[in-house]
């Protein structure tokens, strides 16, 4: 049974569940931009070596695989025994059966009040980016 943790890692980073800003895929990685409750700061979290990308509207989602604790975490999850990983496996198989690159991927999720967000990918860091106020705004 798959289940959901908290990425160890970035265990201090919290986001604001209607937070969501953007999702942006370069030759890089993944970048998902988020809201902190505080609205001086945002985060970055960014994905490398991404094998797939997934973005689902909340009405579509099963959100029980990611709750921890009976709670929709505000963290980045991982999940473990991931059925999407397994599945991304397969179809390597069927295409490449020499290839090893989604052996190394992990099943990262950030669930937002509206979309969830799901990224296969080797790696997740997270950069905190401070705002300024101008004109009455908060910008980069």
């Amino acid at each position: 049974m798959p289940k959901a943790v908290v990425v160890q890692d970035l265990s201090r980073v919290t986001f604001d569940h209607g937070g969501l800003l953007s999702v942006t895929y370069t030759s890089e990685g993944v970048a998902v931009a988020v809201r902190e409750d505080d609205p001086r700061t945002r985060w970055r979290f960014k994905f490398s070596n991404v094998q797939a990308l997934r973005v689902t509207a909340s009405d579509c989602y099963d959100y029980t695989g990611v709750l921890i604790d009976n709670k929709l975490s505000r963290r980045l999850v991982e999940i473990v025994g991931s059925s999407w990983l397994k599945a991304l496996a397969a179809e390597l198989r069927e295409h490449d059966a020499s290839s090893t690159s989604i052996e190394k991927a992990r099943h990262f999720v950030l669930a937002f009040h509206e979309h969830a967000i799901e990224v296969a990918a080797w790696k997740a860091d997270a950069e905190a980016v401070q705002l300024r106020l101008v004109g009455g705004q908060w910008v980069e």
